[in-house]
């Protein structure tokens, strides 16, 4: 029985000249815009658990929150206003975000949804709205 791999179709012929081998590869992948819309979507941040100090700071809990380590420039992020060290603590109202739920939420929409994002900047509660792409 093959195997199929539907994504990945690779051809590969050799040609032997004299001194030297030569191989030829055609690879086939699947064209971007066959993908659905939600699973392109982005804020454009880099996050991660915040330290404990922090956390304890902030009298959050370490596994609901997301540190901003990066904002992507040009991105929904950016152009809404979230900045390095800024702290995520909801998305969409959603307060159990963590990096892992962040991306889960995010992918959730479609290119264009408005997301209400609620963070704390140096120990100030504040929220803004991003559109995400």
């Amino acid at each position: 029985m093959r195997a199929l791999i539907p994504a990945l179709l690779l051809a590969a012929s050799v040609a032997a000249l004299p001194g030297c081998i030569i191989v030829h590869r055609e690879i086939q992948t699947t064209p971007a815009d066959s993908y659905t819309s939600a699973s392109r979507t982005a804020l454009g941040v880099y996050t991660e658990r915040p330290d404990a100090a922090t956390a304890a700071q902030l009298n959050l809990d370490r596994d609901r929150a997301a540190l901003v380590t990066h904002v992507v420039p040009g991105s929904p992020a950016e152009k809404a206003g979230l900045q390095r060290y800024d702290v995520i603590t909801a998305v969409n109202d959603q307060t159990d975000v963590n990096s892992g739920r962040l991306r889960e939420l995010v992918r959730g929409t479609r290119p264009g949804d408005t997301v209400k994002v609620s963070y704390i900047r140096q120990g100030q509660v504040c929220e803004t709205a991003a559109v995400v792409n």
